[in-house]
């Protein structure tokens, strides 16, 4: 008697051990760097998310835990963001706007842009909106009612931070511009604020204080006052690496930026207090990171995890 079935159950294994070998990529973290990579994350106990965007089975966006060499699939999707908790990312998926659990569980249109391509995202810091660019216009979608209101009409922002009290915002504007753009009480913003000057891009720190200007060749992150635009210090990349799309994350002391060409694709954290920077991943195709610092012993974030890849 012919075991039909036997080509069937093949198929339905081969197609578990494909689908989980895509979820789950682990990246070795080279032998030599292994006892500084562990206790630099006893210092920013941190979660990584950022999309791949090499065209095959493997793009899409990812969670990693600072410290290891596991990379894992969340799904489709681009320009991911932490809420302020640290339990939702948001991003895009085509032009609608999306939220999910940090497992990546519960996907869902939260908003649908008119532009197909919008370009940024962020958590509002009291976790019931998300702001996305649309075009020459700044909305806000409600995560509960799925309401979208307009903040700022008429300027092509290309990228927005906001302050941890929702009060501050830094947003880019096409031709490199940046501005410090207040808040007010009622969420609403009069006006595109302060101009900056030039800069690449920019990111607030999250009392609110400081922000980032990359500074033009890529080598250079500037800290500038908030309130008049000063110079504090400079950060500068390492030896050898050009960075981009910073992201400051809930903690003060660290944000996460990415190298670029020539240098693999990788995120590095970097230490605003030292200057000290470190590569935190070795996947070489590492976009739009964000960073967040979980300050708590144990939680939600630590079970998961060592449930998908027994990190220890």
């Amino acid at each position: 008697m012919r075991r039909w079935w036997w080509p069937a159950a093949f198929a339905a294994v081969a197609a578990a051990i494909a689908g989980d070998a895509l979820r789950f990529h682990r990246r070795r973290v080279p032998p030599e760097l292994r006892p500084a990579l562990r206790e630099f994350a006893r210092q920013c106990p941190g979660w990584l998310v950022c999309q791949r965007e090499r065209a095959n089975l493997a793009s899409g966006i990812y969670v990693a835990r600072v410290g290891s060499g596991a990379m894992v699939r969340l799904g489709d999707g681009r320009y991911p963001r932490w809420s302020p908790d640290g339990r939702h990312i948001a991003f895009f998926r085509g032009a609608d706007v999306m939220c999910m659990t940090a497992e990546g569980r519960r996907p869902r249109i939260v908003a649908t842009a008119s532009d197909p391509a919008p370009r940024a995202l962020a958590f509002h810091p009291s976790g019931r909106e998300i702001w996305f660019t649309d075009g020459s216009t700044l909305r806000a979608a409600d995560l509960l009612t799925g309401a979208v209101r307009e903040v700022l009409t008429n300027v092509p922002v290309r990228g927005l931070d906001l302050s941890a009290d929702g009060r501050r915002m830094m947003i880019s504007v096409s031709g490199h511009r940046i501005f410090a753009t207040p808040i007010g009480d009622d969420g609403r913003v009069q006006g595109v604020g302060r101009s900056m000057g030039r800069g690449c891009s920019a990111c607030i720190s999250p009392d609110g204080v400081v922000f980032t200007d990359l500074m033009g060749g890529h080598h250079t992150l500037q800290l500038r006052r908030w309130d008049d635009g000063g110079e504090l210090r400079r950060l500068e990349a390492p030896a050898g690496v050009l960075i981009d799309n910073e992201a400051w994350s809930n903690a003060r002391r660290w944000l996460v930026v990415r190298s670029e060409h020539p240098a693999p694709a990788d995120a590095w954290i970097m230490d605003t207090d030292s200057g000290e920077a470190v590569r935190v991943t070795f996947a070489g195709d590492v976009n739009r990171p964000d960073l967040y610092v979980d300050a708590g012993a144990g939680g939600w974030a630590r079970w998961w995890w060592r449930r998908w890849t027994r990190w220890r």
